[in-house]
């Protein structure tokens, strides 16, 4: 089974690297289409979205011309369920784009809790990329606590998906409460300065780089998050 699982994990990764890259003349941001770094300039890039209710309904036959991938909010707490996450999965379902589930951390609510209303919603959705944490506030406990918690949740999701998570964070949010506990755990940046200079430089785990927060998309009304994968992240299929 595990021979099976990482032979599925190198399928999964070659398909994303060499998948047919779309045209970018309908992405544009505020200040720039994208970003301008020599490194980042060749076609052999993955370009992306993450979104929520607050995008609103996505038209997925357009989506899936004018990027590579895609992430939908799930949950958020031990409660809250998006609102739009089930018509987000039936849209992916009509098209053929990599695409992965991310749960919203509050380090107040008990991290196990959270993590299992994440798995019980996400599990048959058939999402082919890793599970994301977005760890962006710490609220009104301890850098430790913070710590603790964020581990018991990717432990928890790691075990029940059978594929290591994503951690999503701002750079400064990363460097300040989890970079040094998280060393290897692959990362998902936000950092809107360096947009024309190329990815900040937050650690060789550093997997995708969100450039903006005021992304153009013709599938998707007003402004979304537009990410590029520096490195590809392979693919999971949870049971």
């Amino acid at each position: 089974m595990k021979i099976f699982k990482y032979f599925l994990w190198l399928l999964g990764l070659t398909i994303l690297i060499w998948r047919p890259h779309f045209s970018s003349s309908s992405i544009t941001t505020d200040s720039t289409a994208r970003p301008m770094a020599t490194s980042f300039s060749h076609k052999g890039l993955s370009y992306g979205v993450d979104v929520s209710h607050y995008q609103g309904k996505i038209d997925f036959s357009k989506l899936q011309t004018e990027v590579d991938f895609i992430y939908v909010k799930a949950t958020e707490g031990d409660t809250f369920i998006d609102p739009m996450y089930k018509a987000n999965v039936e849209g992916l379902q009509t098209i053929q784009l990599a695409n992965g589930a991310y749960h919203f951390f509050k380090p107040d609510i008990d991290a196990i809790q959270q993590a299992k209303l994440f798995v019980s919603l996400v599990r048959h959705s058939k999402h082919t990329l890793p599970a994301m944490l977005d760890v962006e506030v710490i609220s009104t406990v301890s850098t430790s606590k913070l710590q603790q918690g964020v581990k018991a949740w990717l432990d928890y999701v790691a075990k029940e998906l059978g594929c290591q998570p994503i951690i999503y964070s701002d750079l400064s949010f990363w460097q300040d409460n989890l970079a040094s506990t998280f060393p290897k755990q692959p990362l998902w940046v936000a950092d809107y300065q360096s947009i024309n200079n190329g990815p900040p430089n937050a650690g060789t785990n550093q997997l995708l780089w969100q450039y903006t927060d005021k992304g153009r998309l013709t599938a998707i009304s007003g402004y979304v998050d537009l990410s590029v994968a520096q490195h590809s992240t392979g693919a999971c299929y949870a049971s």
